[in-house]
């Protein structure tokens, strides 16, 4: 007797796949780019792309509106169907989008996605609210609320994306409009994008050099008749403008240094590479990109591979060629006197900063609620653990570097820590949870530094970043606040007395005080500590105010 064999079939489970689809999306400033970058790749044809996006922090909302080619309910469905095959691609349209995962991004930071979308006089409205995908009773669907289906209306075509229920604590505006500069500087098209009024354009670095590498043998057979520039900017740049760009057909993939980050030098190096063969990668055996946008390619791509060790040889040669001649140029009289005026002012800044992360941790232990947990901080020495196993408190201690034999000074941070993966979770704490804590248990720790310079403070330098450069620049890796002597106030100043002359060193200090309070609200801004841009500016002022008069000696005469 023949026994039934049931059908057996692949599934998935579409709730828990668009929540952890929506993970990669842990900033606001990757969520509203995903919805930009689609406004501006699917417009009409001889329509110039434009975006508008408004970030609302007290109504916790984001909303982008773009003058793109719109939907209709079809392609509504198109969108909202998971990893579903890029229509456009698929017709060879060259476009950014491959595996359609855009739809899932709002959720990363929110709870409800509203989608009005206009395509040929026709209007339809939809949401999706992220306690939806969770409660689905289907595996395979999740319900999308549906306001209005096709209306007609006289607009233009175009989208609305609204994004609702943010969960953060803060929505970065200066991050936002940062990174789509970025971006738009890797954007082939034309295109104009506003955030908040704010009209956002790139501006290249200042560049002393460039370099032009073309590949032979086995590198030109894979890479075929490609081109890589080299640029070496002026000024240092932060690691976000570092690299080479890798283009396909001017669309944006990875920005890399094919194995020289963080060397010396680096981070004057950045340019672009166009490998048209990387677009034909969709259905490679070893895929050269996956389902994420983390802008990252597949190092295990033959084709990939290739790429960064062409890359990689020629970033080593330029870089390697800088080295010798920073090395030349700090043998120089000049250049040692530069380096024995910034250590002056090192050592005032760091100063301060000692002074002022301690005042910061009395400050905070002082806070309403959590002054049992942060007296004991202050109490303890900077290496002690605070909190022991068992506790019925979960929270993660911060440090801050100090700048003497003093120590690290430690401080709580009361928050907003990782997103929560479940917002609609209440969370009265007010403290990160612990990965992997029971609910009951204390995160055992001696806290997060902020980035390590080696010294264990801020650095300052001398270095020509040129004419059109900033007077300054704070390079957050490192913490060093460089100081160009090519800008036309400081090579004035230098150029009639000398570097010892109290006219230059009194500009040079004020330059690097001003770098520095700004540096200093940065660390802090990145640890979400400023509540709102009022916080901020109070501090830029109060610190320019303070250091400035461990300098005051410098005025008493000429």
């Amino acid at each position: 007797m023949a026994v039934a064999v049931e059908e057996l079939y692949v599934t998935t489970d579409v709730s828990r796949d668009l929540l952890q689809s929506s993970g990669i999306f842990e900033h606001e400033r990757k969520v509203v780019w995903e919805y930009v970058s689609n406004g501006l790749d699917y417009v009409d044809p001889d329509v110039i792309p434009v975006v508008k996006v408004h970030l609302d922090n007290k109504n916790k909302k984001i909303t982008v509106i773009d003058n793109g080619r719109g939907m209709d309910f079809e392609g509504l469905h198109n969108f909202f169907t998971m990893h579903s095959e890029n229509l456009d691609r698929k017709k060879k349209h060259l476009v950014r989008g491959i595996f359609g995962t855009g739809k899932s991004a709002a959720f990363g930071i929110a709870g409800v996605l509203m989608v009005t979308t206009i395509r040929d006089g026709k209007r339809s409205k939809v949401e999706l609210w992220r306690k939806d995908v969770k409660a689905a009773e289907t595996k395979d669907r999740v319900p999308v609320r549906v306001l209005e289906k096709e209306q007609p209306t006289s607009d233009a075509n175009g989208t609305i994306i609204e994004i609702e229920k943010v969960f953060l604590k803060h929505i970065d505006q200066v991050s936002v409009i940062d990174f789509i500069q970025r971006h738009l500087a890797k954007w082939s098209k034309d295109a104009t994008v506003f955030v908040n009024n704010q009209e956002c354009e790139y501006k290249e670095p200042p560049v002393r050099e460039v370099h032009i590498f073309k590949p032979e043998g086995d590198f030109k057979k894979v890479l075929g008749d490609v081109e890589l520039c080299i640029k070496v900017s002026k000024m240092h740049l932060d690691e976000d403008s570092q690299g080479i760009t890798i283009y396909s057909h001017g669309y944006f993939f990875e920005t890399t240094l094919a194995g020289s980050e963080r060397k010396d030098q680096a981070n004057l190096i950045f340019g672009e590479i166009d490998v048209p063969e990387l677009n034909n990668q969709d259905n490679a055996d070893i895929p050269a990109y996956d389902v994420t946008r983390r802008m990252k390619l597949n190092k295990k791509n033959p084709l990939v591979q290739k790429i960064h060790a062409f890359i990689g040889i020629h970033v080593e040669q330029v870089r390697k060629k800088l080295v010798e001649e920073e090395q030349e140029r700090k043998k120089s009289d000049r250049a040692k006197k530069l380096k024995t005026e910034a250590s002056k002012i090192a050592e005032i800044i760091n100063r301060d900063f000692l002074l002022f992360s301690k005042k910061l941790k009395i400050a905070e232990a002082k806070s309403e609620g959590t002054v049992d947990i942060r007296e004991t901080i202050i109490s303890g020495s900077g290496d002690e653990e605070v909190l022991d196993h068992g506790s019925d408190i979960n929270a993660v201690i911060k440090r801050l570097s100090g700048g003497s034999e003093d120590g690290d000074v430690s401080i709580i941070d009361p928050g907003p820590g990782p997103v929560d993966p479940d917002p609609d979770k209440e969370n009265t704490s007010g403290l990160e949870e612990a990965e992997g804590a029971s609910e009951n248990t204390a995160k055992k720790t001696k806290g997060k530094k902020l980035k390590s310079t080696g010294s264990g403070g801020f650095n300052v330098d001398f270095d020509e970043l040129g004419e059109d450069g900033f007077r300054a620049s704070y390079e957050s890796a490192t913490r060093t606040i460089w100081i160009n002597i090519e800008h036309h106030q400081l090579k004035t100043a230098l150029g009639s007395g000398g570097i010892e002359d109290v006219k230059f060193r009194r500009l040079a200090y004020e330059v690097a005080f001003a770098e520095y309070a700004i540096g200093l609200v940065h660390e802090f801004n990145s640890e979400n500590y400023f509540y709102d841009i009022e916080d901020a500016i109070y501090h830029v002022r109060e610190t320019i105010n303070r250091v400035s008069r461990a300098a005051a000696e410098l005025y008493v005469s000429d």
